[in-house]
């Protein structure tokens, strides 16, 4: 779904509208459908030749931003970029999955396999697992694998507003513009999310509407083909569990609940788990 509630929205093709009621962009969602990890890099680099970038191309410097071969293993990939609207408190914004009609308890053995690889990897992720209503959220300064703030008046000035097009795949991290912390030295993304791993850092910062913002997230545990998570060489299918209910890529407000974004991934499998 974009901001037209309903609307099929394709991926790994073309960059998608969103106008919402806090942010105003474009974003370009990426679904590994391949069988290995050579098969999703060959599709990454279908897409961004598409768009007439490399999917490889801010690689730079000593943040280890993904190679090729690195970025064949996701399973799915979503780079946002736009502006605010309005301020909006760190701490507000979270990313992750709702599930209004809940979810069917696993056995226990998965339930302890899935929970423990949620606080494990995921350790700021807020879950809530009940039979009416479940959810998996957390703050998106955290989440977010890449985050870059730019002055679009300021890149005018200096005549390359238009530099950066829009990336696929490989955001180069850029955060001085955060002020504080990150004014001192250029931070890498480690940094920033254990930075804002603290509540009362995520307080103190704001999206601010005159900067534009360009977030990258990615996974590589669920696939949207199967609906199936894997951890190394354990996989659990998901279908059954969420009642043939699709996963999600949102974005909201915690305080007010208005969605910044929301697309649903849909698949034949969750068809058969449907109730």
């Amino acid at each position: 779904k974009s901001q037209e509630v309903g609307k099929v929205v394709p991926v790994n093709a073309e960059l998608i509208d969103v106008d919402s009621s806090l942010f105003r962009g474009k974003t370009f969602i990426f679904v590994n459908t391949g069988r290995t990890s050579q098969d999703g890099a060959a599709q990454a680099t279908a897409a961004a030749e598409r768009h007439h970038r490399s999917p490889h191309q801010h690689q730079r410097g000593h943040e280890g931003l993904e190679d090729l071969e690195e970025l064949g293993k996701r399973r799915s990939s979503f780079t946002l970029k736009g502006r605010f609207k309005r301020r909006v408190r760190f701490a507000d914004l979270l990313i992750g999955h709702e599930f209004n009609d809940g979810v069917i308890y696993p056995p226990k053995w998965q339930r302890a396999i899935i929970l423990g690889f949620l606080e494990r990897f995921f350790p700021h992720l807020k879950v809530s697992l009940t039979r009416k209503c479940a959810s998996a959220m957390a703050p998106v300064a955290i989440e977010c694998r890449r985050l870059r703030v730019r002055d679009l008046s300021a890149d005018a000035d200096n005549g390359d507003a238009d530099e950066c097009g829009h990336e696929l795949f490989n955001v180069e991290e850029s955060t001085a513009l955060l002020g504080g912390y990150f004014a001192e030295k250029r931070r890498s993304p480690k940094e920033r999310m254990k930075f804002f791993g603290r509540r009362k850092n995520l307080e103190d910062f704001w999206f601010e509407p005159g900067y534009e913002y360009t977030f990258e997230f990615f996974q590589k545990n669920l696939s949207f083909v199967d609906y199936k998570l894997r951890f190394g060489l354990i996989s659990l299918g998901i279908g059954r569990i969420v009642k043939g209910r699709p996963v999600q890529f949102l974005i909201k407000h915690a305080a007010t609940r208005e969605y910044l974004c929301y697309f649903q991934f849909w698949s034949e499998k969750l068809l058969k788990c449907w109730m």
